[in-house]
C-alpha cells in the first residue's frame, strides 16, 4: 500500500513543486494557493490514515511482548536495520563530502566568506569547484525538497536556501572523518538478530509461532520504518508549495518583504489574491504577528517544558513508546535543584562519555563537534546528519518509536530519551556520561569548574 501511495504522492508532489511563480498576477497566485492548500490536506489524509494502522498492529506486537515477559526495549529492537528514504539521503549528503575532498575544494568551505554566496562563484570559478556545483545541483533536485521544521511555511527548503546544508558540509570536510554507513547498518541487523534469537529461546514452541507470526505482520508494516521514510513525501516537503503560494503572492503584490505573507491567515491571502483586501489594511498587523512571534521564540529556553501537574499515571502504550509519557518520566518533571545523576528511557544501548552540546533547533547543527553528546528536546530528520558525528544523544521527550531512538539503534548511538528537562538541567560542555542500556546519565564535571 505505500508503496502506491509514495507514487502518488511522488506524482502529485513533483507536479504542484514545478509551478513558475515569477510574472505570475495576484489571481493567478491565489488558484495556486488554493491548489497548494488541497494537497496539504490530501498528503495529510494519507499520512494519518496509514499511521494509526501501523501504530495498532504495533500495539499488537507490544503487547504480545509484554504477555510473553519480553522487555519492552526489545520491541523496537526487532524491527530495526531496515533502509529509509532519509538514511539514503545521509548517505547522498555525505557523497557530496566525498567529491569536496577528492577534488581538493576544501578550501572553499573553509573560508568565513557567507555561504549564501558559495555556490554562485564555484560555478563562474570554473574546473572542479564549478563540477561539483552541479553535482549538487543535481543533489538538491532529488533530496533538498525539504525543510528543517515540520509542516512549517516559515521554513524555507533546502531548494530554496541550501545554505544550512552547505554550512554541514563545511562542518563534515573540517572533521576528516567519514562515516561507515554499512558497518552502521550491518552492526542495527546483527543487533537486531541476536535480539530475536535471545527472544525466541526463551519462548515455547507454541510461542514462538505466536510470536513469529506477529512480527512478521510488523516487518512488512514495520511502523519503525514508516516513520522515518513518510517524512521525506509528506512532513517535510508539503509545506515547500504553500510557502512558494505566499511568496509569490507577496511578489506579485510587490511587497518590500515577500516573506510577511507567510504571516497572513489562508482567508487574507486569499483575499490579497482576489483584490477584496489591500496589503495597508494589513501591514500593521502583520507586523505585530512577526514581533510577537520572534520575541517568543527568543524566550524558548526561558518556557517550561510542560504546563500543570504531572499525571500519577498514563496507561495508553502509544503514549509511552512514542512520547516517553512513563512513570520514571512523569516523576522526572517534579525533580527540581542541581542533581548530577539523571535518568531517563534506555533507547538505544551503549555507552558514551563526552563533553555536551545543548541545542533547541535543528538550524544550529552545523555547531556539533565530533564526539560531542547531543542534549535537545526531541530530533526530527532534519537532526539526522548529526548523528554521524556525535558520541551520545539525550532528549527531553519521545519514546522507543522517537526519531532519536529509531536513528540512534541505526547508527548505533547510544541514546536515552524522555528525561523530562534535560536541557534546562544541563549546559554546553558539561562532560556527561551517558550509559543508553541503563538510561543513567551522570554530569562527571560542570563546564567553567
Amino acid at each position: 500500500i505505500w508503496t502506491q501511495e509514495i507514487d502518488a504522492l511522488m506524482a502529485a508532489n513533483r507536479l504542484i513543486e514545478s509551478y513558475e511563480t515569477s510574472g505570475r498576477s495576484p489571481e493567478e497566485m491565489g488558484d495556486y494557493l488554493v491548489y497548494t492548500r488541497e494537497h496539504v490536506r490530501w498528503s495529510w489524509e494519507r499520512h494519518f490514515e496509514l499511521m494509526y494502522l501501523l501504530l495498532i498492529n504495533h500495539a499488537g506486537f507490544y503487547d504480545l511482548c509484554t504477555e510473553l515477559s519480553i522487555p519492552h526495549a526489545d520491541v523496537a529492537t526487532f524491527l530495526q536495520g531496515y533502509d529509509s528514504r532519509i538514511s539514503q539521503g545521509d548517505r547522498a549528503l555525505w557523497e557530496m563530502v566525498d567529491l569536496v575532498r577528492e577534488n581538493d575544494l576544501a578550501q572553499w568551505f573553509t573560508s568565513t566568506e557567507s555561504h549564501a554566496d558559495l555556490l554562485p562563484k564555484m560555478r563562474t570559478a570554473g574546473g572542479g569547484a564549478a563540477g561539483w556545483a552541479e553535482a549538487f545541483d543535481q543533489f538538491l533536485d532529488e533530496w533538498g525538497w525539504r525543510t528543517e521544521t515540520v509542516a512549517d511555511p516559515l521554513s524555507p527548503s533546502w531548494i530554496e536556501d541550501p545554505a544550512p546544508v552547505l554550512q554541514s558540509i563545511g562542518t563534515y570536510v573540517a572533521s576528516g572523518e567519514r562515516p561507515d554507513f554499512d558497518a552502521k547498518r550491518k552492526l542495527a541487523e546483527d543487533d537486531r538478530e541476536n535480539a530475536l534469537e535471545a527472544a525466541r529461546s526463551r519462548l515455547s514452541r507454541a510461542e514462538q509461532r505466536e510470536f513469529d507470526q506477529t512480527l512478521d505482520s510488523c516487518r512488512k508494516a514495520n511502523f519503525l520504518w514508516w516513520n522515518e521514510d513518510h517524512n521525506f513525501y509528506i512532513d517535510y516537503r508539503t509545506a515547500i508549495p504553500m510557502r512558494k503560494a505566499a511568496l509569490g503572492l507577496g511578489q506579485a503584490l510587490d511587497l518590500a518583504d515577500p516573506e510577511d505573507t507567510v504571516f497572513c491567515f489562508y482567508p487574507e491571502l486569499l483575499a490579497l489574491a482576489r483584490g477584496e483586501t489591500r496589503w495597508n489594511e494589513l501591514s500593521a498587523q502583520v507586523g505585530e504577528r512577526k514581533d510577537y512571534y520572534w520575541s517568543w521564540r527568543e524566550c524558548r529556553h526561558q518556557i517550561p517544558k510542560f504546563l500543570g501537574v504531572p499525571p500519577e499515571s498514563l496507561s495508553d502504550p502509544i503514549l509511552t513508546e512514542l512520547d516517553g509519557f512513563t512513570p520514571a518520566f512523569l516523576e522526572t518533571l517534579k525533580i527540581e535543584g542541581s542533581a548530577t545523576t539523571l535518568n531517563g528511557m534506555p533507547a538505544s544501548r551503549g555507552s558514551a562519555t563526552g563533553p555536551a552540546r545543548v541545542l533547541l533547533g535543528a538550524d544550529d547543527i552545523h555547531q556539533i563537534q565530533t564526539g560531542e553528546i547531543l542534549v535537545c528536546e526531541g530530533t526530527t530528520p532534519s537532526w539526522t546528519p548529526a548523528f554521524t558525528k556525535i558520541a551520545g544523544c539525550l532528549t527531553d521527550q519521545g519514546g522507543t518509536l522517537s526519531h532519536a531512538a529509531i536513528v540512534g539503534r541505526e547508527y548505533g548511538i547510544p541514546c536515552v530519551v524522555a528525561m523530562g528537562n534535560a536541557t534546562a538541567r544541563i549546559k554546553t560542555g558539561d562532560t556527561l556520561a551517558l550509559d543508553g542500556t541503563t538510561g543513567t546519565v551522570t554530569i562527571l564535571q560542570r563546564a567553567h569548574g
